[in-house]
């Protein structure tokens, strides 16, 4: 950014992640609820469910990048 000094600087600072009300609400879930569900729901998951999860999880956790399109039966 440096390089276009017309361009603002972009705020890297945590307390202006934690002012914006729509990022605290996205993060004010209860993470032992959504684990429970998260063990519940996966154990119903189909084979092929299955590698497409972990493909993405593991595209996630070694910060990969990519793009991931899916189709449920009832549109995208």
């Amino acid at each position: 950014m440096k390089d276009f000094p017309s361009l603002p600087e972009p705020i890297h600072s945590d307390s202006f992640i934690y002012q914006n009300r729509f990022i605290i609400d996205e993060l004010n879930y209860d993470k032992i609820e959504m684990s429970e569900m998260h063990c519940s729901l996966f154990q119903t998951l189909t084979p092929e469910q299955v590698e497409v999860y972990e493909n993405i999880m593991t595209t996630v956790l070694l910060e990969l990048g990519g793009f991931f399109f899916l189709i449920w039966l009832w549109g995208n």
